[in-house]
């Protein structure tokens, strides 16, 4: 993978939807987090804004998009796993909050990430790893989720969240050193359960900023 590294998270415990402990202070939801550098390569500005559809029949406006393509999928119908997915990236109290929009794509060559839905273990993290976030061929960014999770509704919005959303946006790979530890929603298992298994308002902000190049620069400090 032309000297790229992965990144994986292990399995959820065992009863994490049932923990929901506040969040420490200082972490990120009360302060907030900057991103590495300006928007990634990865995501696209659009000439214009646009409203998309969301789950539950509301809309949002956004500003960007990143286009991208269904990988492999095992221990699932197809139109299953994209519906799954549909939940996460189309959640109203998700990233789309972010302003930015994952709009599916069926040509390689405009995809700029893949989403793979396979079983844990059958990741390129490997070691029974629930998600993994590589590099297909070496180029396309590669999000990989665990098919197990899909009847966990918790850990399914936390695995995609993490996986397809927050890497492709670096979320956790590019906090400001005086934040650490890092504990926002996407960090860990029991932070996420602490946030509802979705992204903080500090995090949505910070993002927000982080498309427009404002707010300082960051350096990498973290990333699973």
């Amino acid at each position: 993978m032309s000297g790229r590294t992965t990144g994986g998270i292990g399995p959820p415990p065992d009863g994490i939807e049932d923990r929901r402990a506040l969040a420490a202070p200082g972490d990120a939801g009360t302060v907030p987090h900057f991103f590495a550098g300006p928007g990634p390569m990865d995501v696209a500005r659009l000439p214009a804004p646009v409203r998309v559809r969301l789950r539950g029949g509301g809309s949002a406006t956004v500003g960007y998009e990143i286009p991208w393509r269904l990988g492999a999928v095992r221990g699932v119908p197809k139109r299953e796993a994209l519906r799954r997915l549909y939940d996460v990236l189309l959640d109203p109290d998700g990233w789309v909050r972010a302003g930015v929009r994952w709009r599916r794509v069926t040509d390689p060559l405009e995809a700029r990430l893949v989403v793979s839905v396979v079983p844990m273990g059958a990741t390129r993290c490997g070691r029974g790893a629930a998600g993994c976030y590589s590099w297909e061929d070496g180029e396309t960014p590669l999000a990989e989720c665990g098919v197990e999770l899909i009847g966990r509704d918790g850990p399914w919005r936390m695995i995609v969240g993490m996986e397809v959303c927050g890497h492709a946006l670096r979320m956790d790979d590019g906090y400001l050193r005086p934040h650490l530890p890092y504990r926002g929603a996407m960090g860990d298992w029991e932070a996420a359960a602490a946030f509802g298994f979705r992204p903080s308002e500090a995090e949505i902000a910070a993002a927000r900023a982080w498309l427009a190049g404002e707010g300082p620069p960051a350096v990498i400090v973290h990333g699973h």
